[in-house]
């Protein structure tokens, strides 16, 4: 099992590829507002995919 008391670990933004640790469904902090104020579709999409990662009341 990995170490509870590690720190987090950058990973790469899937739609961007930076390394972050705010990660939700593969996308970083950065790319999920770009998403929301500057493209709505794709953000939708992305909406759906925290549901259906998460669930339906992830996301209202």
């Amino acid at each position: 099992m990995d170490d509870p008391d590690a720190a987090a670990q950058p990973r790469p933004c899937v739609r961007c590829a930076e390394p972050c640790v705010l990660w939700v469904v593969g996308r970083c902090a950065d790319c999920m507002a770009d998403l929301y104020f500057h493209h709505p579709e794709e953000y939708r999409v992305f909406k759906d995919d925290v549901r259906r990662e998460y669930g339906t009341k992830a996301t209202s």
